[in-house]
């Protein structure tokens, strides 16, 4: 008990625990050593290094090979973080790369770096190597959440919308992600297991090896590999001391871009199915013909979708104001706003039908300083909006003919017979009659 566990006690303080609660015990410390040292080592994995390590040191995997597929049948992404310190905007950090590499020639297809990874450079990574190489058949990536996103995968959600009939009802929305738009199949890997995308990781590998120990700047990866001089970059970091020779941002990206060249060009691995050759050599000795995307689906799988609410400004999105003279008519109604990842300068706005609308502009109303120019923005927007409504109020005019109900026939009048001639209750008084002005008193008659 004291053993199998995950505080991984030594075996002379499971053997102190043993006297503790057993003071009779005659075992000696070389008999609990040897015992349990007999102990099989994948239960002793299980329950001392936890289920994950137990699985990744014993529990069998499919011996994949990758020189079954063809280049481009089967693509691999994932996220590196490099063991080294960049400066960019005065801020000091470690740089992150996500990278697409074919898994049979271990090409890097596509890449971005960035600060810090998301869904967006997945789909810029994603981007240049399509419209490099084409489209591939299956896309097999992390588990993270980054991957299961609702650009890539799409999604579902309620929105409210407005009939023919103008009533206001709500339907399911279903909005396709980028891998269903292109025609491109999707698989995960499994929750913290590097092997299942091994080639990638390898390859990350080698990238720490050669591109991080070789910048200068090289902090390492945990305490153990981290070399004494990387101190004075915390210190940096934490503000303590200054230390004015740093890497630069555009430094790093230039100097990842080459090796990355120098890689799929150079690197002969002898690996399953490479023999030999570089990257680029496999690539184009098996590569069928590349599967071309439409270039205006494409240009539509590469946005984010987002249902927003048309207001007098149009529709805001993460920060951005997108507005057109198109989105009038649509006021107070819900529609899909499409960001395109590479320019986010102009939106698609489609009707939650998916039929397009119009491009909209971003942060069209937001103050420049030149109060001249902003009025005149505004103005001809307010006049474009005049326009509009009054051509279809010009629309209304000509329409001749119309009635009111303040235009209906007047019904044939039915005299009614003299109030006399109604009979009279006994006692009753006969009623006032308009002609018949009853006499008037005044203080004199009292």
């Amino acid at each position: 008990k004291f053993y199998l566990a995950p505080e991984r006690r030594t075996i002379q303080h499971c053997y102190q625990l043993l006297r503790l609660n057993l003071p009779s015990t005659t075992a000696t410390y070389q008999t609990c050593r040897r015992y349990l040292q007999s102990l099989p080592k994948p239960l002793v994995a299980y329950h001392r290094l936890g289920q994950t390590k137990f699985e990744a040191l014993y529990q069998p995997f499919i011996d994949r090979d990758p020189s079954i597929f063809l280049p481009m049948q089967q693509v691999v992404s994932d996220h590196h973080r490099f063991d080294l310190l960049v400066v960019k905007d005065g801020r000091i950090f470690r740089p992150w790369i996500t990278a697409w590499q074919d898994y049979r020639s271990s090409k890097i297809l596509g890449w971005a770096p960035s600060v810090y990874p998301s869904s967006i450079t997945i789909l810029q990574a994603f981007y240049m190597m399509v419209l490099h190489y084409g489209l591939p058949e299956m896309c097999h990536m992390d588990n993270g959440k980054d991957y299961r996103c609702k650009i890539l995968l799409g999604t579902s959600q309620r929105v409210s919308t407005i009939t023919a009939q103008g009533v206001t009802d709500e339907e399911l929305l279903h909005i396709q992600g980028t891998f269903a738009m292109l025609g491109v199949q999707s698989t995960y890997a499994r929750a913290y297991h590097g092997q299942s995308k091994g080639r990638l990781e390898r390859t990350f590998g080698t990238f720490a090896e050669y591109i991080a120990k070789d910048s200068g700047y090289y902090i390492g990866s945990n305490t153990v590999t981290r070399p004494e001089d990387s101190t004075l970059y915390f210190r940096a970091i934490n503000k303590k001391a200054k230390k004015q020779v740093l890497l630069s941002w555009e430094e790093f990206c230039e100097k990842l871009d080459a090796f990355i060249a120098f890689w799929n060009a150079n690197w002969h691995g002898d690996g399953k199915g490479m023999g030999g050759l570089s990257p680029d050599e496999v690539f184009a000795r098996y590569a069928p013909e590349p599967r071309k995307a439409d270039p205006k689906t494409l240009a539509l799988a590469l946005t984010r979708p987002e249902v927003r609410k048309v207001t007098r400004n149009g529709v805001s999105v993460m920060g951005y104001q997108y507005w057109a003279k198109e989105l009038l008519e649509y006021s107070g109604q819900e529609v899909v706003v499409r960001i395109p990842i590479v320019k986010p300068e102009t939106a698609l706005i489609q009707t939650i039908q998916g039929q397009t609308i119009c491009t909209a502009w971003a942060d069209y109303f937001v103050a420049t300083g030149d109060v001249a120019v902003d009025n005149e923005k505004v103005n001809a927007a307010r006049k474009a909006n005049l326009e509009l409504v009054r051509t279809r109020s010009d629309s209304l005019h000509k329409t001749q003919g119309l009635k009111t109900f303040l235009d209906l026939p007047t019904p044939p009048r039915q005299e009614l017979p003299d109030l006399d001639t109604f009979p009279l209750a006994a006692g009753a008084e006969p009623p006032y009659r308009p002609d018949q002005k009853p006499a008037l008193k005044s203080p004199l008659d009292i």
